[in-house]
């Protein structure tokens, strides 16, 4: 059996094999008010247990919407054999605890500070802080707002951003337009639709090398160019294409699945530093023709739970327990790197799944309808907490 190189499932790829098509429809311009988002201010909080045997790990915000329920799933704040022996706590002035997460849904807009303690056989093992921030339901309805997603298969076939952008209709957020070269798994763009920069397999490296001799619609980046071996950023030949010559507003960027999906204990830390290497370079290009565009990362979500969907999907080269292995440490090693950087906004979507309800029996890391609903819904209060800065 060949090895596999990404976390793609052998033999049923999320993408199919679509030519690519060039045709770019005429956008309808924007009629809302400039874009006036901004970063949200970084909270002094203790967020990461740097001493806790459970690695007890929270972002130092978590995102919400007045009126709408937010979950924070305790299994995926931690690294234990034993999470089901493990006790958790909240102290907050929102929410309640269930078995196993946290459920609070705010009626009046603010920033409540929460606190978290892990307990195992009554013993303290983890204690951490976190911000909740809750932006009211109109945050930025009457401004205009360009959102690029750059991503892997999880994005690919556009189902979690086509949830994120009715979620901007449903809540009066009309004046935003996704940005992409196609609307979802190759299909053709279409004028008042969505559009997304993401495929199957790709790693952070694939958007700065990946340029192949096919006309499908995932050989080459978008992004550059390779003649005569040399490569060349095009990143303002992009905008002049598919945004009018302008930089987006907002970017966001979901990978790093597939750079650690095949790591081990001994390649882990060397397959870490390489996507964090190649996620600062592609940053950097970004930085370099839109020096304002508010630049999200996702924090990478944990996998199904299901070790028979690991099995079914790949063989043995990727297992469930090495996977939630490599998720968890790239994850936490994001938070450690990025959380106090003024011009990056991390993208808590790790809290926010459900590792049994938000995937299908048989797939171990591609979420089903339900899985792909949490996903956007954390994008969604993000992008209303950058328009109100909460």
């Amino acid at each position: 059996m060949s090895r596999i190189n990404s976390a793609e499932i052998p033999g049923r790829p999320t993408d199919p094999e679509r030519i690519f098509n060039d045709t770019v429809p005429q956008w309808q311009r924007l009629s809302g008010k400039p874009f006036a988002g901004k970063y949200p201010e970084i909270p002094a909080v203790c967020n990461i247990d740097c001493s806790s045997p459970v690695l007890l790990t929270l972002p130092k915000s978590i995102y919400a919407v007045a009126g709408s329920e937010t979950r924070i799933y305790f299994n995926n704040l931690v690294q234990a054999e034993n999470k089901e022996d493990l006790v958790f706590e909240v102290v907050s002035a929102v929410g309640k605890c269930c078995e196993k997460f946290y459920s609070f849904t705010a009626d009046t807009p603010g920033a409540y500070p929460c606190k978290i303690t892990v307990k195992d056989n009554g013993k303290i093992v983890g204690c951490a802080e976190t911000l909740i921030r809750v932006a009211p339901q109109n945050a930025g309805n009457e401004q205009n707002a360009v959102i690029l997603t750059v991503g892997d298969s999880i994005l690919a076939d556009g189902e979690i951003v086509r949830f994120y952008h009715q979620l901007c209709q449903k809540y009066g957020n009309k004046n935003i337009r996704m940005m992409g070269s196609h609307a979802g798994s190759g299909k053709p763009l279409s004028a008042g639709e969505i559009a997304v920069e993401a495929y199957g397999g790709w790693k952070w490296n694939s958007f700065m090398s990946r340029y192949g001799s096919e006309n499908n619609y995932n050989s080459k980046s978008k992004f550059i160019r390779i003649v005569n071996g040399k490569t060349d950023f095009i990143l303002q030949e992009y905008l002049d294409k598919y945004n009018d010559a302008s930089a987006p507003d907002i970017v966001i960027f979901s990978l790093g699945c597939n750079d650690i999906a095949l790591a081990d204990k001994n390649s882990l830390s060397g397959m870490i530093a390489e996507s964090f290497a190649a996620r600062k370079k592609l940053i950097q290009e970004f930085r370099k023709v839109m020096p304002d565009t508010i630049i999200g990362v996702v924090l990478l979500m944990p996998p199904n739970i299901s070790d028979t969907a690991f099995e079914e999907n790949y063989h043995g080269e990727i297992t469930r327990k090495q996977y939630t292995i490599n998720q968890f440490n790239y994850m936490r090693q994001t938070l450690l790197e990025l959380q106090n950087d003024p011009d990056i906004s991390l993208i808590p979507v790790y809290t926010a799944i459900d590792e049994k309800m938000a995937y299908p029996e048989n797939n171990a890391l591609h979420p089903n309808y339900f899985g792909k609903q949490q996903f956007a819904e954390t994008l969604f209060a993000w992008f209303k907490n950058i328009l109100c800065c909460i």
